[in-house]
């Protein structure tokens, strides 16, 4: 998986691809099911699989005194990612600057100008551009607009029980769940007993 550091490593003619934009922490099995389904699109669309996540985590610039714990630190992140097929990751560097993006020029300027995006995939949560102004369905206006297609997918709410070791409520164990929960544990603190 090649990683892109800023929007300027793109090269000009990367693509076309398949995407999904995301902050991919812990990589639970939401996002396993959402990167697998982009690699397979990729794959049948001779495209590049691209997830495209920020650096820092926006919070961490724009609400300082709520940033949450990450459960998996950059690297680790990167490296449980190349493990599920993905083409390239982009970690757009995120700045007071960058958070006054707006929805729009996301969509043209990102997903269409740089990326070439055919298809984006989200969660229906999905939340994009200045004061997180962007939705799914304003996605896909723009999508229509910029020439590429949106894929909704529902997602539930809650704990996510393949995100444990052992759990299977997605139909199997998370990447590497053995090194994934030793990290969960480190990064995340004690977790309920309840919920293993």
């Amino acid at each position: 998986m090649k990683i892109f550091r800023s929007l300027e490593e793109v090269p000009a003619d990367f693509g076309p691809t398949i995407v999904t934009v995301g902050n991919f922490d812990g990589i639970h099995c939401g996002h396993q099911h959402v990167l697998k389904e982009v690699v397979e699109r990729a794959r049948q669309n001779h495209s590049k699989a691209v997830a495209v996540t920020f650096e820092p985590h926006p919070f961490r610039i724009l609400r300082p005194d709520v940033t949450p714990r990450l459960i998996t630190p950059l690297a680790k992140k990167e490296e449980l990612l190349a493990q599920t097929g993905l083409d390239a990751l982009l970690e757009i560097p995120f700045t007071r600057d960058f958070s006054m993006t707006t929805a729009e020029e996301f969509a043209r300027d990102i997903l269409a100008g740089r990326l070439h995006a055919k298809e984006v995939h989200e969660g229906d949560n999905f939340h994009f551009g200045h004061n997180a102004q962007g939705t799914t369905a304003s996605l896909k206006e723009l999508g229509q607009q910029f020439g590429f297609a949106v894929v909704g997918l529902k997602v539930a709410i809650g704990v996510q029980p393949c995100r444990f070791p052992g759990l299977s409520a997605c139909g199997q164990r998370p990447l590497h769940s053995t090194l994934f929960f030793d990290e969960f544990v480190t990064h995340a603190g004690v977790i309920a007993e309840a919920a293993l």
